[in-house]
């Protein structure tokens, strides 16, 4: 008989707060997602960049990078953009830390005890560290912040790109 997990082997404070993080970054990465794709096909990146479309979170940032530094449709926001693509790599690797990694022990402050294992040309390392709710819930609240900021960036490309999608002045929207 294998041995059984308790039911709540990990403290459910720091799960809801994992969870809620995770669905945070779920609805920023759609911004940056929606963002490559609009530059990539409908603002002329597939010609002007020179890149294939991303996938990974690293070239993603980097393509956009890039869009919004080359390509005129976008350069209204460049400023902005390019301040946000900034401090994405930080918001990532810190949930990336906290997602990644298997709970093994918690203390009754409510700090839990993480394990990451990453290899490495030809051997595995165990990367060791502690989180909270707490701390997990003031990184959400910086990727919601992040994702605030991005909405009007977001919104002011579609309604260039899809400007009959988007409501009319009697508050209906065009189809």
């Amino acid at each position: 008989m294998e041995p059984a997990l308790p039911e709540s082997w990990v403290p459910d404070e720091y799960l809801m707060a994992l969870g809620r993080l995770a669905i945070e970054w779920a609805s920023l990465e759609q911004f940056i997602d929606g963002l490559c794709v609009v530059a990539f096909n409908q603002l002329g990146g597939r010609q002007q960049l020179n890149e294939p479309l991303p996938r990974s979170f690293g070239r993603k940032v980097r393509f956009l990078r890039k869009a919004f530094t080359k390509l005129a449709a976008l350069s209204r926001w460049k400023k902005e953009a390019l301040a946000l693509l900034t401090s994405l790599p930080v918001l990532s690797a810190q949930r990336h830390r906290l997602i990644h990694a298997a709970p093994y022990a918690w203390d009754e402050g409510g700090n839990v005890s993480l394990v990451k294992f990453r290899y490495e040309e030809t051997d595995f390392y165990t990367d060791r560290s502690q989180a909270s709710a707490a701390e997990i819930e003031t990184l959400r609240k910086k990727i919601r912040t992040q994702s605030g900021r991005w909405m009007p960036i977001c919104n002011g490309v579609l309604r260039v790109v899809f400007p009959n999608y988007f409501e009319k002045a009697d508050g209906k929207f065009a189809r």
